[in-house]
């Protein structure tokens, strides 16, 4: 093959000119076709067909559905809850659903998730044990093509004995990813084809349980492949003790209303080693209210510091991440850097953390993990603000790293962020947090 192509176009174009009917017919027969090979048929052939429901008005079968929340905003219990009314057949909270075999990819131990099933009987009035909803002994490796393989395997042998699920659950992503990363384009559409060959198999709905962004708490973390890949997309909110479930998306169907719950408290009939009672929780709607709006009301001069630099940070931050070609949702900022600025403006290590813990308080920015985020109304500066927060020099290095962006798995490169890469924070973030959200000993929720 020679590296410049010498002829002149007139020459490529009788080239061209010269292919055949018959040119392409043998090009077509000594093509080897791939499985699921690509053709065509006129549009107008295709039919209209009523939408066949899993969960009538929330999940069509043989979809792609995602549970998206961050910690203790109920996913896995929601997932359970789906999957045991779908086994079972009972509607769920007045949807009717298709009753069938479901399969249940658990990323984490099963003990707790014994216990939720346990409570999930009493509160119905149902039993599980003779109901076709399987759980998996380990989690699978969805990035992993020999761990695809078996799973496919083991799904094939399923079907022979107890014929094909309806529902497939995978608990959480995270759990269930394998060795990639969430945030890499390849790896995420690894995942996808995983999900999309399990459906193939099965026919099944493939649910997914996956946490939020930390930057944006509207959508799943990682990369946006999911989310374009989904059917149907449900966001779980928490809002003091009521959960708040939102379509985000639905491909082909309208929008159902939202839906609340809250947890309700189930004692098992057992006791522990020194006969207290064991306990789980189950899911019960209660009535929708719009999630509550924070307010900047009654905060104090350096409440408004604090959140005037963290914009500042957030700003800078952005701008940087946008120059740099990428999504203005990856950017953040860590509470020590945003301590650090305070302090460089002339704010008491004291008063910082009083001050933080307040705009926590007030719903106006989220501390979790030694990040901070600000909230969607925290965002928006007063009309006429003048900040009293002197900025960094231009000339000299800020007090905090220019772009602190962190993706999921790994810290930024210093080619990445223009900056020192990302450090560990520290123990102290925590404490500082104090509101940040923790599993219980039951596990993630």
């Amino acid at each position: 093959m020679t590296d410049h192509d010498d002829r002149t176009p007139d020459e490529i174009a009788e080239r061209f000119a010269s292919v055949t009917p018959l040119h392409i017919a043998r090009a077509a027969r000594d093509a080897k076709q791939p499985t699921n090979a690509l053709k065509f048929r006129r549009m107008g052939e295709l039919e209209v067909r009523q939408p066949d429901w899993l969960v009538r008005g929330f999940i069509e079968a043989d979809a792609l559905a995602l549970l998206i929340g961050d910690p203790g905003t109920g996913k896995s219990f929601c997932a359970l809850d789906l999957a045991a009314c779908i086994a079972t057949g009972a509607s769920w909270y007045g949807h009717r659903v298709k009753a069938g075999p479901v399969l249940y990819i658990a990323g984490e131990g099963q003990s707790g998730l014994a216990r939720r099933c346990k409570a999930w009987e009493r509160a119905h009035g149902l039993s599980l044990r003779d109901a076709p909803l399987f759980v998996s002994t380990v989690a699978t490796r969805l990035t992993d093509k020999d761990a695809q393989s078996w799973l496919l395997r083991e799904i094939e042998s399923f079907v022979v004995q107890y014929g094909h699920p309806v529902l497939v659950v995978l608990d959480t992503l995270a759990r269930n990813f394998g060795g990639g990363d969430e945030n890499d384009t390849h790896d995420m559409n690894l995942a996808v084809l995983a999900c999309d060959a399990i459906r193939r198999a099965t026919g099944a709905t493939v649910l997914i349980a996956h946490h939020s962004s930390h930057a944006d708490k509207g959508r799943g973390r990682g990369s946006t492949v999911l989310r374009a890949a989904a059917d149907a997309e449900f966001l779980l909110v928490r809002d003091g003790a009521v959960i708040k479930l939102t379509p985000t998306k639905m491909k082909d169907a309208p929008f159902p209303a939202p839906m609340s719950f809250r947890f309700d408290s189930v004692d098992l009939g057992l006791t522990d080693d020194e006969g207290e009672p064991i306990t789980s929780a189950v899911l019960v709607p209660t009535d929708h209210e719009e999630p509550s709006k924070p307010t900047s009301a009654g905060t104090g001069k350096n409440q408004r510091r604090a959140l005037e630099t963290l914009r500042d940070m957030y700003e800078r931050n952005r701008a940087h991440v946008v120059a740099s070609g990428r999504d203005a949702g990856v950017a953040r900022v860590m509470v020590d850097d945003w301590r650090l600025r305070c302090e460089a403006g002339g704010m008491d290590r004291r008063r910082f953390w009083e001050a933080s813990r307040s705009l926590a308080l007030s719903g106006l920015v989220t501390m979790e993990n030694g990040l901070v985020t600000l909230s969607e109304t925290s965002e928006t500066r007063p009309k006429n603000h003048v900040s009293d927060v002197p900025a960094p020099s231009e000339t000299s290095e800020p007090p905090y790293r220019g772009s602190d962006v962190r993706t999921f798995g790994r810290p930024a490169s210093a080619s990445e962020s223009g900056s020192a890469p990302f450090r560990t924070p520290s123990g102290g973030m925590d404490k500082a947090n104090g509101a940040g959200c923790r599993a219980g000993k039951d596990g993630d929720l």
